[in-house]
């Protein structure tokens, strides 16, 4: 399949199901309004845990206004410890609704999104015989990717501590000696950062593209991402061409939405509070739509690319079993290569003209 007509195949497989854009906003709202809640309960209960005193509610007052950071950092110190506990517990519960809404909203999709093309090349609805929903597999590669996210914050943090603990930043040394150090940290932590997301990012995009063909052949986890290794290097050409459109589209939508809001801050502070955030409210629910959308057509490119492969190589098989099948049961295809096939000719016997047959006429006497 060419590039371009991945990218157009795609787009016309979203606007052709408009229940498929639905289901996609459906859960990446509701996993962001999820996370929005969480976020300001937490934000809540860690302002609740700090303690104020008579003399922090002066300070905050701003009667005296250099006192105002003081009181701040009064307050604040000490609070780091919590602050870590609770940045972690919100962590591992964000990627785990990630993790359940992303599994379900893929499994609701992406059946829709595998088509087949016709003798044609038209795109039908119609799935490549028929993928089952594979939900086991969908769900244990969004589990990897849970996984590999932790493990590559894992990888910068400790990518750090290395750095420091070479560099000895922060250590009771010179001034020259310390700006030495500080280039021996960056020296140290850019290549060890640049490997370590090289190999997050190549084993991220198999991730993000082994559900697409899980779904295509109904494979399992490790089979999925061991084609989509294989199906990345085949169709390099087209996949980033597919990530190039989508990626032009994107900093496009920043563009736009970075001008309109700029547009809209002076008229918005004459507005009433109330329609300030409903406005506000609004356009967010208006982006989120327009990448939703972008996301959803380099997903539908994507699986056109994918069910492409998958649909040559089952028709090759199937024309072969239908060979195989023919040479075994004599159907019409031997025939016509019987037909095909040069044949001797049976020898004619002559015609007999003796009694019982057709005699030929007297000759008249001279």
């Amino acid at each position: 399949m060419s590039r371009s007509r991945a990218i157009r195949s795609g787009v016309s497989a979203v606007f052709k199901q408009p229940l498929i854009i639905v289901a996609e906003l459906a859960w990446s709202w509701a996993f962001s309004l999820a996370v929005l809640l969480l976020g300001v309960y937490a934000l809540l209960l860690f302002l609740h845990s700090l303690p104020v005193s008579g003399g922090d509610i002066f300070g905050l007052s701003g009667i005296v206004p250099s006192l105002f950071g003081q009181t701040l950092a009064h307050i604040f110190h000490g609070s780091g410890p919590t602050m870590a506990r609770i940045v972690i517990v919100l962590a591992v519960g964000f990627a785990a609704l990630w993790w359940m809404a992303a599994s379900l909203g893929r499994a609701a999709t992406l059946p829709a999104l595998i088509a087949r093309t016709d003798g044609e090349g038209v795109v039908t609805s119609e799935p490549i015989s028929k993928p089952a929903l594979r939900l086991r597999t969908i769900v244990g590669l969004h589990a990897l990717r849970v996984v590999l996210g932790f493990a590559g914050a894992l990888a910068y943090f400790g990518a750090v501590l290395l750095a420091l603990s070479v560099s000895r930043v922060g250590a009771e040394v010179q001034v020259g000696e310390m700006q030495g150090d500080i280039a021996n940290f960056y020296l140290m932590l850019i290549p060890i950062a640049l490997v370590i997301g090289l190999i997050w990012s190549t084993v991220s995009w198999y991730l993000r593209l082994a559900p697409v063909v899980a779904v295509s052949n109904d494979s399992d986890v490790v089979r999925s991402i061991l084609d989509s290794a294989w199906l990345s290097r085949k169709f390099a050409a087209q996949f980033a061409w597919v990530g190039f459109v989508c990626g032009i589209l994107r900093l496009m939508l920043y563009g736009a939405a970075f001008f309109v809001l700029l547009g809209s801050i002076g008229l918005l502070a004459q507005l009433p509070g109330g329609i300030v955030v409903g406005t506000l409210a609004l356009l967010v629910l208006m982006y989120s739509f327009c990448s939703s959308l972008i996301n959803m057509v380099k997903i539908a490119a994507y699986a056109r690319i994918v069910g492409s492969e998958w649909e040559a190589e089952w028709e090759a098989d199937q024309k072969a079993g239908t060979k195989q099948g023919s040479t075994r049961t004599g159907s019409i295809v031997d025939l016509d290569l019987d037909l095909a096939a040069p044949t001797a000719t049976p020898e004619v016997e002559p015609l007999s003209f003796g009694r019982g047959h057709c005699e030929p006429p007297p000759t008249p006497a001279g």
